[in-house]
């Protein structure tokens, strides 16, 4: 993750940043948690990965958490490395995720209600493509679901974690 105080203004510098990070764990895969809503680093995710590819400071780089609404970012990003492991995490626009999934023939995603309601997601990536109508529907039941935790604190872990407990799924 970019660093939120003295964020970096260029992909080369946030490479700069992240290379001694991945380089600590060098026979570890190295995953970017790209998230600008709370770091507030403005550097695109596809311009950090082009230049951390062509200047070779990662050689673990495997992909990353991309918590960010610029689909088309992303979709540069699924371009310009096919191979490498890119996970969404913004549960309410999973739909539009998809797309650049299904071309590369996975899907995988890191989200807090994915843990909460995991029938809900599998089954709106099950009717994509094919349902498109249940599909939506599922992605409006995403969207309720976070409502309803926005009522109890938020969409964050602490509102998961409240919810859980008054449904009973936690003693404490």
């Amino acid at each position: 993750m970019a660093p939120s105080f003295f964020r970096p203004t260029s992909a080369a510098a946030l490479v700069d940043f992240l290379a001694p990070v991945a380089a600590a764990a060098p026979g570890t895969p190295f995953f970017y948690y790209h998230f600008p809503t709370i770091t507030n680093c403005t550097v695109n995710a596809s311009e950090f990965f082009k230049v951390a590819k062509e200047t070779g400071r990662i050689p673990t780089l495997a992909g990353m958490k991309y918590t960010h609404t610029d689909l088309y970012d992303y979709g540069l990003c699924c371009d310009l490395e096919p191979d490498m492991a890119f996970l969404p995490g913004y549960e309410t626009m999973t739909l539009g995720f998809l797309p650049y999934h299904r071309r590369r023939g996975e899907y995988g995603a890191v989200g807090l209600s994915f843990s909460v309601a995991p029938e809900l997601y599998n089954a709106m990536v099950a009717a994509s493509g094919t349902d498109e109508a249940s599909a939506y529907e599922k992605q409006i039941a995403s969207r309720e679901l976070f409502k309803v935790l926005g009522r109890h604190g938020g969409g964050g872990a602490g509102a998961v974690t409240r919810t859980s407990r008054q449904a009973g799924l936690f003693s404490r």
